[in-house]
């Protein structure tokens, strides 16, 4: 988590760090919410999250950060 703290650009690390702390399934809605963030930049930063493994997407448009990051 430190790792990529300290390397993702300014909108993937204030979503990542938001998911990291809930450390459980967040509405993409909530997302939009708590980070100021339109829906289309949100879906890019989680897109790039996701290539990097570090979200994973579930149904009904919730989303995590990876439970690989917990362990």
């Amino acid at each position: 988590i430190e790792y990529w703290r300290g390397r993702l650009p300014e909108g993937e690390r204030k979503i990542f760090l938001l998911l990291v702390k809930a450390h459980h399934q967040i509405p993409r809605d909530e997302l939009d919410e708590q980070t100021g963030y339109k829906r289309s930049s949100r879906d890019a930063y989680l897109a790039r999250l996701k290539a990097r493994g570090l979200v994973e997407f579930h149904h009904r448009g919730m989303v995590a950060a990876s439970e690989e990051l917990f362990q």
